[in-house]
């Protein structure tokens, strides 16, 4: 594990969904100028190949669990001439330089014939629907890149952790999911 503890936590609960997951992947620049007029490797925060249905996604996670959030000014889909603190978090999403059809074809370049999707994962948001909205706005591979919020992916691991009709296996050596499983087992999830 390299990733940042959030990082981790969701790469956790989508190993549960199948996918085989990296953290802290850098896209390579193939020699190219990506943004900045440099030569720079594009890193991103999870790589999640589902390798039964050849589906990869490629996300972004911000958990921000001590402020007020993502934001709709994180997500403006352009670069504008005096970029804000904002809009800087968010070099891919905001194409910098034109960053997001160079991004798309190093992706395809370092992985291959796969089904893409973006994904950007939030811990903690502020006018969420707004920020769907936005994001509805910018495609990569095609599709409208999607906001998923961590706390989805947690309600869909303790659904399927209550779910008795399944025989997975209860053992498992990933800290985030092990403490999940040990909060379920002492009764500690609200209803």
């Amino acid at each position: 594990m390299t990733g940042e503890a959030t990082e981790e936590l969701v790469a956790s609960l989508l190993r549960q969904q199948g996918y085989v997951v990296a953290t802290d992947v850098k896209i390579s620049s193939q020699g190219q100028r990506t943004y900045g007029g440099q030569k720079k490797d594009i890193p991103v925060d999870i790589v999640a190949i589902k390798p039964d249905t050849k589906e990869i996604i490629i996300g972004e996670v911000k958990s921000w669990w001590g402020s007020t959030g993502l934001t709709p000014k994180h997500i403006v889909g352009h670069w504008p001439e005096n970029p804000s603190k904002f809009v800087n978090s968010f070099k891919i999403l905001n194409n910098k330089d034109g960053l997001r059809s160079k991004f798309e074809k190093l992706v395809t370049d370092q992985y291959g014939d796969y089904e893409f999707k973006f994904i950007l994962y939030a811990g903690r948001a502020t006018r969420e629907e707004e920020i769907r909205e936005n994001l509805s706005k910018i495609k990569l591979f095609g599709k409208p890149v999607e906001l998923v919020m961590i706390r989805e992916l947690l309600q869909d691991f303790i659904d399927s952790m209550k779910d008795t009709s399944t025989n997975v296996s209860t053992y498992n050596n990933e800290i985030a999911i092990a403490t999940l499983q040990a909060l379920n087992e002492y009764n500690m999830f609200k209803d």
